[in-house]
């Protein structure tokens, strides 16, 4: 992709960024500037330096995401952001940055002006002492990034944070981290702080992180999926969380908490999303999760993939009870719930305008069963306001029904749905296409291997790992 400007912001990816380029980036006043992916030559960096520097540049927000940076790019770079006052958002994502002759601790105990921070995917354990100086000391930061970032076992490093008085938003995903206790104090004493996020850290008796939820009356988004949380750490949470908490948004997937995790239905009555998948539920929360559903006028995002939990007929009786219900986004691959159960399923939703999403990946769907279900959304008396549909990792093959339904969905449906086949049983991707399809010139089709948030349809020979989570 070349460069592309909207607004105030020009972006580059999967290109090598020249000089004139970036030259033109400065001579269009751009405030925000993005490379992702981008390969940044020495002359490059050079001229993105001399752009940071330019007296009248009106840059405020800089991005790099997997553009590594070797010690003369980063150089170059580091010394220019330093001096830069304007910079207010600075990105350094998965650019394999280090602290060669000590650029990176300079660069973060002299960024003073910067109010938001992403450092992921950098390995900054050689730099925690600095970077804790940093965050003590950085009154105005408001958002930062460690993730995969190795920083885990520096206690100064989470005591420095505890201490921060104006921090909205911490992810510290996959850092390492065991130590629940410092993590709670971040908790009782950031209370400015709105999202934290945890994913994938091993904790250490995480109810002592989980206890100190009733003290943090400003989290509104707490992540801990795959966080070592025990059905006696998810009562703590869930008693935290009761007493008129103002938490919209929960994730605590990928634990094993099982059917203890059904208390989270009674007491999370203002949540808004809620991403249960993984934690081991079995038909016995099945009527409080349906409940849950009816009763909750706030919910917008439900996961409940890979749980056995979801029984078909109840769901299809509450999605039947309520057609103004609030939820948007329903994932339940994985849940074993038969064709016949999805079916009906359908057939509840063919009246539910304000469910957009839906994942029904991996339930053994077969293409007899998908014409079924495109044919529910094609009916007459379909009203349905779906326009994701998940198919992934089902059995289904390109039959020419397969194909014939494709088209008249496309075809008929205004919204023009997505219908991801991701992981299915397709003999040759030439046969989903807007010739073989059949689709008018206005249809907006794409088939692509790699970006299921772009195209219409999607398919790939390999199996997904995760729902495409829409927002």
């Amino acid at each position: 992709m070349l460069m592309k400007t909207i607004g105030g912001e020009t972006s580059f990816e999967n290109v090598e960024v020249t000089p004139s380029q970036l030259q033109q980036v400065a001579n269009l006043g751009c405030e925000k500037l993005t490379l992702q992916s981008c390969t940044l030559e020495v002359t490059s960096a050079n001229s993105l330096s001399r752009a940071l520097l330019w007296r009248d540049s009106k840059l405020t927000e800089l991005v790099l995401r997997g553009t590594e940076l070797c010690p003369i790019t980063q150089r170059l770079l580091i010394q220019a952001i330093i001096i830069n006052s304007k910079l207010r958002k600075l990105t350094l994502s998965d650019c394999n940055i280090s602290d060669y002759e000590g650029q990176l601790a300079m660069l973060i105990g002299n960024s003073c002006s910067i109010t938001e921070l992403d450092v992921s995917g950098n390995d900054l354990s050689e730099v925690t002492g600095p970077l804790s100086r940093f965050l003590y000391k950085n009154v105005s930061l408001t958002k930062i990034d460690m993730s995969r970032t190795n920083v885990g076992g520096s206690n100064a490093l989470l005591a420095s944070l505890g201490r921060h008085r104006s921090l909205s938003s911490l992810v510290l995903s996959d850092i390492g981290c065991t130590d629940s206790d410092a993590l709670g104090n971040v908790l009782l004493h950031c209370q400015t702080l709105k999202t934290l996020v945890l994913t994938n850290n091993p904790l250490i008796h995480p109810s002592e992180l989980v206890c100190k939820l009733p003290y943090s009356r400003s989290l509104t988004e707490l992540n801990l999926s795959n966080c070592n949380l025990t059905a006696s750490d998810f009562q703590v949470l869930c008693s935290g969380i009761s007493c008129d908490h103002p938490l919209v948004s929960l994730d605590v997937s990928n634990n094993d908490v099982g059917d203890a995790a059904a208390a989270i239905f009674e007491v999370g009555t203002k949540l808004s999303y809620l991403n249960i998948s993984s934690i081991g539920l079995t038909e016995k929360s099945s009527s409080p999760l349906c409940d849950f559903v009816l009763c909750n006028h706030e919910l917008a995002f439900l996961i409940v993939d890979n749980n056995s939990c979801v029984d078909s007929t109840a769901l299809s009786d509450t999605f039947m009870r309520s057609c103004e219900m609030p939820l948007k986004h329903l994932s339940i691959a994985g849940t074993g719930i038969s064709e016949d159960g999805v079916i009906d399923i359908m057939h509840s939703l063919r009246e539910n305008k304000r469910l957009q999403s839906l994942n029904l990946g991996n339930l053994c769907i077969h293409s007899n069963t998908v014409v079924k279900i495109l044919a529910i959304l094609t009916g007459e008396q379909s009203t349905t306001g779906l326009m994701n549909m998940s198919l992934s990792d089902n059995p289904i093959i390109d039959t020419p029904n397969v194909l014939e339904s494709l088209k008249v969905l496309l075809n008929r449906n205004r919204y023009l749905p997505s219908v991801d086949l991701t992981g299915s049983l397709i003999r040759c991707p030439e046969s989903i296409s807007r010739e073989t399809l059949g689709l008018s010139p206005v249809t907006a089709l794409k088939v692509t291997h790699n970006a299921p948030t772009d195209p219409l349809i999607n398919f790939n020979y390999f199996p997904s790992k995760e729902f495409l989570q829409c927002t």
